[in-house]
């Protein structure tokens, strides 16, 4: 795949008007793609009628998969050659009018190789890892000591988005909601301790 030198020929963004098809790919973490939300919000509110389509790991579409009118598409991380192969079968007829590509790794940036789209917006330079500046032909502004949801709003903000604070859109199940009903105590205010992390650098120590 050829891309043009990033951010150098940026005319073609922001949009004037709204594009009908918009792909995100961010696997994973959980609390990253949490933060990728508040962009999610100021597409469906801003452009409604784009269709949204998102790439994703296995673990995070369970934490996902309640949103409304958003088309996941699973890769599971631990079967990545199959994966691949399947995602680039389901995608090879298919074209989006731009690719958010919001994840630098070297497995993201291969996953971006099976999406099909002219515009593909990643990271700046600086916050670019594993040769992901290769992978797209549209950087967001380099900004030093940003927090990661304003990192990601950056990217609608790109696409000529207004969207200043981020917004978080949560869906949550009726059996989340069951569950919390059984294990908290009503109205009562609670405070919950989660203290353990998928790193072990992030757990809480005794």
């Amino acid at each position: 795949m050829k891309t043009s030198q990033p951010s150098r020929n940026l005319k073609l963004l922001p949009f004037s008007t709204a594009p009908q098809s918009v792909c995100i790919l961010r696997l994973s973490a959980l609390g990253d793609v949490t933060h990728v939300l508040p962009v999610v919000a100021a597409i469906q509110k801003i452009w409604p009628q784009t269709q949204i389509t998102w790439v994703l790991g296995k673990l995070e579409y369970q934490l996902l998969k309640h949103l409304e009118n958003i088309e996941f598409i699973v890769f599971d991380k631990k079967q990545s050659f199959r994966s691949y192969r399947e995602l680039k079968k389901k995608l090879v007829s298919r074209q989006f009018d731009v690719l958010l590509h919001m994840q630098v790794a070297l497995r993201a940036n291969l996953v971006s190789k099976a999406i099909n789209s002219p515009i593909r917006l990643g990271w700046d330079t600086s916050r670019s890892r594993d040769w992901h500046h290769k992978f797209v032909n549209y950087q967001v502004p380099e900004i030093a000591y940003q927090h990661q949801a304003q990192g990601f709003l950056s990217f609608a903000r790109t696409l000529g988005l207004a969207f200043r604070e981020p917004k978080w859109k949560l869906a949550v199940s009726d059996e989340a909601l069951n569950f919390a009903d059984k294990h908290l105590p009503g109205e009562q205010a609670t405070l919950v301790i989660s203290p353990c992390s998928s790193h072990q650098l992030r757990n809480w120590s005794i």
